[in-house]
């Protein structure tokens, strides 16, 4: 078997048993693919039965229970295609994850659908280049093991807003104008409401109206920053927490908004990522979230099993960290 494919097998194997879906049946597919790719490496490139998929499953994961031949086909192809699904969503962290490895390449699913006369459908698991799906450009591998490595890691099921700016809003033609126009209102909403507070305080009769009427145009200003305040920065410092109203219900608000400038061979973009990484001190699972107060303006990485103690930088480009002490 090819070394490549050997290691991405491997890889697979070991980030899939962490995953929040890794009981689903379909993740159990995953598992008996990425097995039988490491046990049986001559066969690999050929693929693997239906039949195959369901012993190994017995063997090392899940009891499914034995099924004929034609339910077993259709078990196994339904759950196929829930683990097609789920891979749309993990692959672009396992090509980061591999690249770190000097793996320029793209970890596919392959289903071979069979005809008749006992020809079974074949289930292979192989790599394409990176370039050939345009990811390239997107993978900075770290030459220093001493640092530590984010990966983009989607494991929220994204819906609405949040899932339209995970696919990116082109700042381009009329999405650009409908942008700027939304935050050219905002700044004079802002200016508007400055200025009612300027001459409406002097018009309050009693220091009790007074409160009142400071304590309201706070909460305008505050709510309209909370809307509109992490786009503003996005666009200077290239990423920000986005707003809660934009972070998915699922999530730790730990997702991002990351402004891509000027790439060579994509326009202007906003995306909703989220960037994970495996605690270099003790394995948990790092976070990106604020800095506040100990590191004001900057964004850090907190590991989930000690976030006091276990803080590391955040380069959202390079996809590094170093330990923060």
């Amino acid at each position: 078997m090819d070394e490549s494919l050997k290691k991405a097998a491997e890889l697979i194997k070991e980030v899939s048993s962490e995953w929040k879906e890794k009981d689903q049946r379909c993740v159990n597919v995953l598992h008996a693919l990425v097995q039988l790719t490491i046990d049986k490496p001559e066969e690999a490139k050929k693929g693997f039965t239906n039949r195959e998929l369901l012993e190994c499953v017995n063997q090392y994961f899940k009891h499914w229970g034995d099924t004929s031949e034609g339910d077993l086909a259709s078990k196994v192809s339904g759950e196929w295609r829930k683990l097609e699904k789920l891979w749309g969503k993990k692959e672009k962290g396992i090509a980061q994850r591999l690249s770190v490895q000097g793996i320029n390449e793209v970890p596919r699913l392959k289903r071979e659908i069979g005809g008749g006369g006992g020809h079974s459908s074949k289930y292979i698991l192989t790599l394409v280049p990176a370039n050939h799906e345009n990811l390239k450009d997107d993978f900075h591998a770290n030459e220093s093991l001493e640092q530590l490595q984010y990966f983009e890691d989607d494991v929220d099921e994204l819906k609405g807003i949040a899932r339209g700016l995970s696919r990116g809003f082109l700042l381009t033609g009329w999405r650009k104008w409908v942008f700027f126009s939304i935050m050219l209102t905002a700044i004079l909403t802002f200016g508007v409401v400055l200025l009612l507070f300027f001459f409406g305080i002097s018009q309050q009769e009693t220091f009790g109206q007074a409160i009142k009427f400071v304590g309201s145009i706070v909460i305008i200003l505050w709510a309209e920053w909370s809307l509109f305040g992490g786009f503003f920065r996005v666009i200077d410092r290239r990423v920000e927490v986005a707003p809660l109203w934009v972070q998915p219900w699922s999530s730790d608000n730990d997702w991002l908004l990351v402004f891509e400038k000027n790439k060579p061979t994509a326009p202007n973009v906003i995306k909703l990522k989220r960037y994970t990484a495996k605690c270099s001190t003790c394995g948990g699972l790092v976070r990106i979230h604020q800095g506040v107060f100990s590191y004001p303006n900057r964004l850090v990485g907190k590991c989930d099993n000690s976030p006091r103690e276990h803080v590391f930088s955040f380069d959202h480009y390079l996809r590094v960290g170093s330990e923060r002490t």
